[in-house]
């Protein structure tokens, strides 16, 4: 959980965290500017629904507070202390109650149970601080944006808007840098302004591409050819000594065998829950 470490960079009015296999294909800095000042159209929380869970905690913003910070990590001791299995009533410490529901993106899933796609883990702790601790946050699901505020100690949903009218064209329409000519997803921004290498699909594990020709090349055909395009300008610019053209012999396999993934953890979570319904 040390993603949310970024609570405590107080010098900071907002921090936007990006796993480290998230390729962003421009500036994300407009994600900042919509969620300050007098004409702001985002909350102080952003976040984006995954295919599975309500928030994805591969990228989001937060805004740091040291407060917040000594409080997240007093729930996230409460829950080791409990030493019991994850509880998907009330999750993280607030019970879902109807009407109010979680909504995967596309809203192709949805419950009041915590039992979304890593709800135990770093995406459970995520959604619930940002709408049940602060209550203040913008949600970026199917083509809209969901606006949820406090009000009256409850946390409800004030606003309903079309993504689109929000992030307009996302940074790619503003810097038009490379052309990339790979497939292009259904989705609007932001969701494709950048790129979450899930799973066997990150580049690092992949053998790398040749070389450009023409190292200052623009056009690429995929999305993995253009991660190691940047790979080897930043590793030029910054005199690295790394061999890419070689491959950077990184592996997710231990001599032991394969590191436990999150899915690993879930499906073993789900055998166990099995287990004790049949006992």
């Amino acid at each position: 959980m040390d993603k949310f470490e970024i609570l405590n960079l107080v010098q900071y009015n907002r921090v936007l965290f990006l796993d480290s296999d998230i390729m962003p294909f421009c500036n994300l800095d407009y994600l900042f500017d919509l969620s300050e000042g007098t004409s702001a159209r985002l909350q102080e929380n952003v976040v984006l629904a995954g295919k599975n869970e309500p928030a994805n905690a591969g990228l989001f913003m937060l805004k740091p507070n040291h407060g917040d910070y000594v409080t997240i990590q007093s729930i996230q001791h409460d829950r080791m202390m409990e030493a019991r299995d994850f509880d998907i009533v009330k999750g993280w410490g607030h019970t879902i109650t109807a009407p109010d529901q979680w909504s995967s993106k596309w809203y192709k899933k949805n419950g009041t149970k915590w039992d979304f796609y890593l709800a135990f883990g770093d995406q459970g702790l995520l959604y619930h601080w940002v709408k049940y601790v602060k209550k203040r946050v913008s949600i970026a699901i199917s083509e809209q944006v969901e606006t949820w505020i406090e009000s009256k100690g409850e946390v409800k949903m004030a606003k309903l808007e079309p993504r689109k009218s929000i992030f307009g064209g996302g940074c790619k329409a503003s810097l038009p840098i490379y052309q990339l000519n790979f497939p292009v997803d259904r989705d609007i921004a932001p969701f494709n302004d950048f790129e979450h290498f899930t799973g066997s699909r990150k580049p690092w594990v992949l053998k790398p591409p040749p070389a450009e020709t023409n190292t200052n090349s623009t056009v690429f055909v995929s999305k993995t050819d253009f991660w190691y395009h940047i790979l080897r300008n930043v590793a030029k610019q910054s005199n690295l000594n790394v061999s890419i053209d070689s491959g950077l012999n990184i592996t997710l396999k231990h001599q032991l065998g394969f590191y436990s993934t999150f899915s690993d953890v879930e499906r073993l979570r789900a055998a166990h829950l099995e287990e004790k319904k049949l006992n």
